[in-house]
């Protein structure tokens, strides 16, 4: 029935006069970094950044050559039974380079698997100062991750 329907014929218009409209630029997952003095610059990530919705994000220098990392961890399993689940994602790394951009390695390739409905990222330390990450999922289990040298 609504499948047919024009928006001028959905809405009065009145309505379609106080309509709020966003429009939107780029469909790209980006970060703005920081250049200083009140400088920013929108840098885009990987595609394999936008295999399924993130929720939870932890930077570090993962592979402790002094460069800014990424870990991601996402999925979405709220979605309507008629979609499906959102969970194409199953843990990302993203090593930097030292100039912005960032190499992508799969939660398969490093160990850093995480293939639920992942919520939170935390850094914990252990008895021998090593950091372990944890991460959270909505109905899942609590996994940590000991980073090796």
């Amino acid at each position: 029935m609504y499948a047919n329907v024009t928006v001028e014929e959905a809405f009065l218009p009145e309505e379609l006069d106080a309509a709020y409209v966003v429009k939107s630029q780029t469909f790209n997952i980006a970060y703005i970094e920081n250049l200083g003095s009140g400088k920013l610059i929108v840098r885009e990530l990987p595609v394999e950044a936008k295999l399924a919705p993130i929720h939870t994000i932890q930077v570090m220098d993962i592979d402790a050559v002094g460069n800014l990392d990424v870990l991601i961890a996402g999925n979405d399993y709220i979605w309507d039974t008629s979609v499906g689940n959102h969970d194409a994602a199953i843990g990302l790394s993203l090593m930097g380079n030292g100039n912005g951009a960032f190499i992508p390695l799969m939660g398969n390739i490093t160990g850093f698997f995480v293939d639920g409905d992942a919520r939170g990222i935390g850094i914990i330390k252990g008895t021998l100062g090593q950091p372990i990450i944890l991460v959270n999922s909505n109905s899942g289990v609590l996994k940590a991750f000991v980073m090796e040298n």
